[in-house]
């Protein structure tokens, strides 16, 4: 199984972004209050939480629990070494309507730590557990709605949809243009269009269509054609690096994470002005009409001081003056 899980940890929700309520963790306890209301306690650990993570529907809670010591393994030997330590911890799970603890999800065994990843939508907490004995990691989700644990299908999730959703509000985006970039290796390299070597192969753009909330969404797969001679790969290799997306209303974002499991602070937009708006349409007629993508509106595409081609076709092209023109 790929680890994860060590990459999206500094993408967790750790705030009281969204919420309602004001969430504080003091003294290693968390407490709560609602706007007018006496603030009390969440947990009642003694000082264990260390850390939470909002569900993005503001539902539920889930803290970090320290439980005790773990001894490390010898990497030498492949046995526990009581001399050497570290922390151990379980995973609380708060309902905030009830305040009440709906699941501690803690190691079964020795040698096993849990470490939470992120919040996936609607209600799925995406979590390490983590064999310190056997030097395994294991990517897990467990449903808060229907209390239900089961491992991480990542070909499931890299294929589910975008929760594009308004930074202040988290209110869903009901559609947005979508303009994909590409970039295309053609040469000799080290490896199948990735590694180091001689390229005269382009960025570009290309495959423009609107985006509709709840649609399923994968990162379209490489395409490569060629041979491997002595070592070397010869040909070509095409990959999409990410998603420029275009919500009416909102500052464009280029999205590049889209073969790890959807999570939510990624995909989520920033309200504009109607005149900050009105700009960004400017924008986009100078980056459809033109055949190369102007260098001032690059950086819409995860700019890397490279010329980037405009190769849509005029099918494609009609989506976005479409868009563009919509009332």
């Amino acid at each position: 199984m790929k680890k994860l899980f060590f990459f999206i940890f500094t993408l967790s929700i750790s705030s009281n972004l969204l919420i309602a309520a004001d969430i504080n963790l003091r003294n290693g306890d968390l407490f709560v209050s609602n706007s007018g209301e006496k603030e009390e306690a969440l947990t009642n650990s003694g000082g264990k939480i260390i850390k939470y993570f909002l569900s993005p529907s503001e539902k539920y809670v889930a803290c970090t629990k320290k439980i005790g010591l773990l001894p490390e393994t010898d990497l030498s030997s492949g046995k526990a070494d009581p001399t050497n330590t570290s922390d151990a911890y379980s995973i609380v799970i708060i309902d905030l309507q009830s305040k009440k603890v709906i699941k501690e999800l803690a190691p079964s065994s020795s040698g096993l730590n849990f470490y939470i990843g992120s919040w996936l939508f609607p209600n799925r907490l995406w979590f390490l557990q983590s064999d310190c004995k056997n030097q395994k990691d294991q990517d897990l989700v467990y449903d808060a709605d229907q209390g239900k644990l089961k491992d991480l299908d990542l070909e499931e999730e890299t294929s589910a949809p975008l929760p594009l959703t308004d930074e202040k509000s988290g209110s869903f985006i009901a559609r947005a243009l979508i303009i994909p970039r590409y970039s295309a290796f053609k040469g000799v390299s080290s490896g199948a269009g990735h590694g180091s070597g001689f390229d005269t192969g382009k960025d570009f753009i290309a495959r423009s269509f609107i985006y509709k909330k709840g649609e399923k969404f994968k990162r379209e797969a490489d395409t490569t054609s060629g041979v491997t001679i002595a070592g070397f790969f010869v040909g070509e290799n095409v990959r999409m690096i990410g998603i420029a997306v275009f919500a009416p209303g909102y500052e464009p974002k280029f999205i590049s994470d889209l073969f790890r499991p959807r999570v939510p602070s990624t995909f989520q937009l920033k309200p504009i002005s109607s005149k900050e708006w009105t700009h960004e349409l400017d924008s986009l007629k100078l980056i459809v009409n033109a055949d190369v993508v102007p260098d001032a509106k690059s950086l819409i595409f995860f700019d890397c001081n490279c010329e980037i081609l405009n190769r849509m076709t005029p099918a494609e092209k009609e989506i976005i003056y479409g868009f563009i023109n919509e009332k």
